[in-house]
C-alpha cells in the first residue's frame, strides 16, 4: 500500500455520510443494476428525478 493511500484512508476514517452523500450512493446503486441491453434504460439524471419523487432530496431514511 502507497503512502498516499494509507494517508487517504486516515482522512477518510470515520467519515459519517452526509443526507445528500448517501443519496447519490442509492442513485449510483440503482443506476447500475439496470439491463444495459434494455432499450429503455434510464439515465443517471432519470434515475435522481425517480427517487426524489419517491423519496425526497435529499432521500430520506425509511421508517422503521
Amino acid at each position: 500500500m502507497t503512502p498516499e493511500l494509507k494517508d487517504a484512508i486516515e482522512r477518510i476514517r470515520g467519515h459519517k455520510m452526509t443526507p445528500e452523500e448517501r443519496f447519490e450512493q442509492r442513485v449510483s446503486f440503482v443506476f447500475g443494476q439496470q439491463d444495459y441491453d434494455s432499450p429503455n434504460q434510464m439515465t443517471k439524471d432519470e434515475v435522481r428525478q425517480h427517487l426524489v419523487e419517491m423519496y425526497g432530496y435529499p432521500a430520506k431514511e425509511p421508517s422503521q
